[in-house]
This record gives structure tokens, sequence and C-alpha cells, in this order.
């Protein structure tokens, strides 16, 4: 167990990169933020990874966020296999649901934290058989910050780090495997973020630079 000393340090750390990553994301423009976004996202489609992916996870980024619209976009054009987050009212857990090209935008609604997320839908939703034996799965994650080990910083939820432990039960069943993507622009990226048992590492990021794999 960790002590009561450390845990305080690491959450004090952790607040101050929180503050620091949205100071550098609040100075770029709307059109640095979109520019910076296309590119990433095109360096993501012209990717191995991408090619090799049987199902993406990926998310609606809110204004502060890094864009995934045209990962979102393509890969409903190719219909391959696309789940976003849904956040249970309430509730300190999500699960991804598939989206259903065919029914466009009118399928998500604003949710808990103002983020656009798919209707609540059981035939929809994640779930252990929703994976072919053997499928590549990626997982585009949103964060505050990441560093060059794979450390993460998220909003302090937790929700990502719970969601993919689950995934990675359910994977195992269909013998499927995971890869977690960090997405953020280039200013998000620091040196290290402290970790604790619980925080999820990623196994590369990608930013309007490139992809890193860990």
């Amino acid at each position: 167990m960790e002590s009561d000393a450390k845990l305080n340090l690491t959450a004090e750390l952790k607040k101050s990169l929180r503050k620091k990553s949205k100071a550098a994301v609040a100075q770029l423009t709307e059109k640095e933020k979109s520019e910076k976004s296309t590119v990433a996202c095109r360096l993501f489609l012209e990717s191995s990874l991408y090619k090799s992916s049987d199902v993406i996870l990926s998310y609606s980024a809110l204004k502060s966020e890094i864009s995934t619209d045209l990962i979102n976009a393509a890969c409903s054009e190719s219909l391959r296999k696309i789940a976003f987050p849904r956040v249970h009212e309430n509730s300190t857990s999500m699960d991804f649901y598939f989206w259903d090209s065919r029914l466009k935008e009118e399928a998500f609604v604003r949710g808990s934290f103002g983020i656009m997320e798919p209707e609540e839908n059981e035939h929809f939703i994640l779930a252990g058989d929703s994976f072919a034996a053997q499928s590549n799965v990626t997982v585009i994650v949103p964060g505050l910050a990441f560093d060059k080990s794979g450390g993460r910083l998220g909003k302090g939820k937790g929700f990502y780090d719970r969601y993919i432990a689950r995934l990675c039960k359910m994977l195992e069943v269909s013998s499927s495997s995971l890869f977690l993507l960090g997405m953020c622009f280039d200013c998000q990226v620091c040196n290290c973020i402290p970790s604790e048992e619980h925080d999820v590492k990623m196994n590369g990021i990608l930013t309007e630079s490139g992809i890193v794999i860990f």
C-alpha cells in the first residue's frame, strides 16, 4: 500500500500538471487545434495500427481536446467497427456502444459532462461477445497529458482506468489483442507523470508529430 504522504504528493503533482496542460491548450487558437487535429488523424489513418485494427474505440472530443472527427468518419465510411463511450448517469462507470453509421449524429446526445455520447441501447453495448476470435482492438484514449513512457493524466475520475480493466477481461475470452493509444496535442506531452497503482499505461501516443510506440 502506498503511504498517505506519497499519495498526497502524487495528487498535488497531478493537480499541477493538469493546470499546466489546460493552460497550454488554451494558448492554441481554434484554427491551430483544427489543423493539428487533422494532421494527427491523417497520421493515424495512414498507419499500420489503423489498418490492422478490427475494432476501434474512439471518443467525441470536447473543444479543449484534440479532435477524432476524421478518424470517426473514416471508420464509418469503411464500415470498420467503431464504438464510443457513454458514462452511466449517477455512476462512476462507463461502457462503449457501437455506432451505427446509418444513424449519423442523431444517435448522439449530450451526456453527463457535456460530451456527445451514443444513446444507451443494449443492442450496441460493447460486451464480451462483441469481438470475433483474435480481433485487434485499438482504444483511442483522450487525456489532459501523457508522458514519454505511456503514463496518462486524465481528469481524475478514473472512468478509463476502470473500463480498460474490464475490457482486458472481455478480450481474454476471445483471445483478442488490445492497443491503448493516447491522443493529445504535442503541448500536452511531458517528461513524467506520477502514477498510482490503478493508473493504466498506454502502448503509444498520437500527436500532430506522429505516433510513438512504447
